[in-house]
C-alpha cells in the first residue's frame, strides 16, 4: 500500500542507486567521513594541551598560575565546543 506524498520503495531504492552510482554518494559519505576523523583529532589535540597544562600546574614552577589557569578555561571552553558539535 502506497502512502500518498511518500515515494514507494522501489522508487526510493532506484534514486539510491542513482546517487551511489552518480558518485554523490561516495562524495557524501567521504566527506563526513573526513569531518569525523577530523574531528576526533581536534578532540585529542585539546584534550592532550589540556592534561599538558594540568601537568605544568602540578609539577611545573608555580610563576604562571595566571596563565595557565586562562589556557585551561580556553581548552575547556574548546573542547566543549567540540563535544556539542555534531558531525
Amino acid at each position: 500500500m502506497l502512502t500518498p506524498g511518500k515515494p514507494d520503495w522501489a522508487e526510493r531504492k532506484a534514486a539510491s542507486k542513482r546517487d551511489f552510482f552518480d558518485g554523490r554518494y561516495v562524495l557524501r559519505s567521504s566527506v563526513a567521513k573526513l569531518l569525523r576523523q577530523e574531528h576526533t583529532r581536534a578532540v585529542r589535540a585539546v584534550k592532550r594541551f589540556i592534561s599538558e597544562i594540568e601537568f605544568e600546574i602540578r609539577y611545573g614552577s608555580g610563576d604562571h598560575h595566571r596563565t595557565h589557569a586562562a589556557k585551561l578555561k580556553l581548552a575547556n571552553d574548546i573542547l566543549a565546543a567540540l563535544k556539542n558539535r555534531r558531525t
